[in-house]
């Protein structure tokens, strides 16, 4: 389980970092935002505005990092603009930033989630890159899974629309088959998906 932060300055995460320590609150990571694409997240300098800064990125890393004893990861676009890939000229230094891995989706700011990915560019910055690398875009199928870990470099991949769309999308790619699921068991997945978030937060006006 792991937290996801939005941090535009080093002693910001420096503070996030300290009270999520003394929170005691159970996690297991926490995530540094670099790869939002909405406007609203981006003109704060946060999300995928901090793709044309890699300095940015790297000092707040460092703070985040040297804040908690958890490991700290990064999650960025592949640049701001497609055909305008970025993460090659930086992704050298990525290892003095104190980070554990880094994911990559493969679409840039503009693109947001429109087109493909481009996985051709994931797999050339996981060679690279000094780090683990999670790939990330358009992994709908365990097929698509298990091409992505044989043919582009990364030790793994981060699965979005695809479990939202399917949540049982992680039991394909366990036991590596189409699971044809019928309405009822659907429909069982969804009452137990809000049952549990009613346990969580006991009220439905916070996001349920």
């Amino acid at each position: 389980y792991g937290l996801q932060v939005a941090c535009p300055y080093p002693d910001m995460a420096t503070t996030f970092g300290r009270l999520m320590e003394d929170s005691g609150h159970e996690f297991d990571f926490i995530d540094l935002n670099c790869g939002c694409p909405v406007e609203s997240i981006c003109k704060y300098g946060v999300g995928a505005g901090m793709l044309d800064s890699p300095n940015k990125i790297g000092a707040v890393s460092q703070a985040l990092s040297a804040a908690t004893s958890r490991p700290v990861t990064i999650k960025v676009r592949t640049g701001r603009k497609e055909g305008g890939e970025s993460l090659h000229k930086w992704l050298h230094q990525i290892d003095k930033w104190g980070i554990a891995a880094w994911t990559i989706h493969g679409r840039s700011r503009q693109q947001r989630y429109t087109k493909l990915a481009n996985w051709d560019y994931v797999a050339q910055c996981a060679l690279d890159a000094p780090i683990p690398t999670i790939g990330n875009g358009d992994v709908f199928q365990w097929e698509e899974f298990q091409a992505h870990m044989e043919q582009h470099n990364v030790q793994t991949t981060l699965l979005g629309r695809g479990v939202l769309i399917k949540p049982w999308l992680l039991t394909e790619i366990k036991e590596q088959r189409i699971w044809d699921i019928s309405a009822t068991e659907r429909f069982d997945i969804l009452k137990t998906f809000v049952s549990n978030g009613m346990d969580h937060w006991g009220t439905d006006a916070r996001g349920l």
